[in-house]
């Protein structure tokens, strides 16, 4: 029962909601832990083991977005710079363009 204690409290709410209790959104750790140990639903193993898989998926949800946000950044950089490239090479051909006209007059 130690390991209820040491969960996030979204998790233990998750929990609770998988088993077909009904968490209010202010309760604390402490009573989400009660409202699950004193379900008649309770089985520890049964509750650890989804509790095991309720935090993989959470963890395995927060690495995906990391992971995509990482990316989305990644292409606002490359984006970013191939503006300035652009933009510079832009610079390039107006310098040259002016010393042809220079030269011309």
């Amino acid at each position: 029962m130690a390991f209820l204690g040491r969960s996030r409290k979204e998790d233990l709410r998750m929990l609770a909601t998988e088993l077909g209790l009904a968490p209010s959104d202010n309760l604390k750790i402490i009573e989400l832990k009660d409202l699950i140990t004193n379900s008649d639903r309770y089985d520890e193993e049964f509750v650890k083991d989804m509790l095991s898989v309720i935090v993989e998926e959470r963890t395995a949800t927060e690495k995906l977005k990391a992971a995509e946000l990482e990316e989305k950044q990644k292409a606002m950089v490359w984006a970013q710079q191939r503006e300035r490239e652009f933009e510079l090479e832009k610079m390039k051909i107006q310098l040259e363009m002016q010393k042809l006209l220079q030269a011309n007059s």
